[in-house]
């Protein structure tokens, strides 16, 4: 597509719109086993680099904008739903008090995303004030009652060195389909920029980590050395 190539793993679905067209393609009544969200908050950094230059950066969404992503359609009694948060208290506050009571969820866990160096060390030092820090949350809910917020641990720390793509995270969809999840689960992935199998990806990026470029692919390499 428009020149590049893309490599797609077998039973995807994927749509490449932006959010407010979300109900015209995800039907009302399908339901999720996972939701996974990677919201593009809000943020005066983001805001300045898209204002010096238009190719990079994304569109920001306020928190209106997510609160209004009608999730609650999509949930059974037992939906996983993970959110990505920033370190900015307005965004956490919205999804503790705003999204997740709209959406019909109890927070059940906060996850943290350690970001450390190939040596082991955190990129930067823990709780500057001002500064950046090393670290993200992940929230995690589930609707009222489900007997399955007894098996998630209300906290645990992921460690990885973070991918030199901005606003990359560490792929934590295998976390919850293997021990979490009953097999065949079905997730659903809201700004995502990759595929996995047995996901529907949903964002304006959809196909972006998909791209042939990003790969070294052991097949043709295999089929060139065949060919000497």
């Amino acid at each position: 597509m428009d020149g590049e190539t893309y490599l797609i793993p077998p039973g995807v679905k994927f749509i490449n719109s932006s959010i407010d067209r979300f109900a015209e393609y995800i039907m009302e009544d399908e339901k999720f086993d996972l939701i996974l969200l990677d919201p593009p908050w809000w943020n005066k950094y983001i805001r300045r680099v898209k204002a010096a230059n238009a190719k990079i950066g994304y569109r920001m969404l306020t928190n209106e904008d997510i609160q209004a992503i009608p999730l609650e359609r999509h949930l059974h009694a037992d939906t996983f739903v993970a959110v990505w948060c920033t370190n900015a208290p307005t965004h956490i506050d919205a999804v503790k008090k705003n999204f997740f009571p709209k959406w019909g969820l109890e927070l059940v866990a906060t996850w943290y995303w350690i970001k450390i160096t190939a040596g082991g060390q955190p990129v930067c030092k823990f709780n500057e004030p001002g500064k950046k820090q090393p670290y993200e949350r992940i929230f995690i809910g589930l609707p009222a009652g489900s007997p399955l917020a007894k098996s998630i641990p209300s906290e645990c720390f992921l460690y990885s060195v973070p991918s030199a793509i901005h606003s990359h995270k560490p792929p934590i969809y295998d976390l919850f389909t293997k021990k979490f999840l009953p097999k065949a689960s079905s997730c659903l992935e809201l700004f995502a920029r990759s595929l996995y199998t047995g996901c529907t990806s949903y964002g304006m990026e959809v196909l972006k980590l998909q791209n042939k470029r990003l790969y070294e692919l052991a097949m043709e390499e295999k089929n060139v050395l065949g060919c000497i």
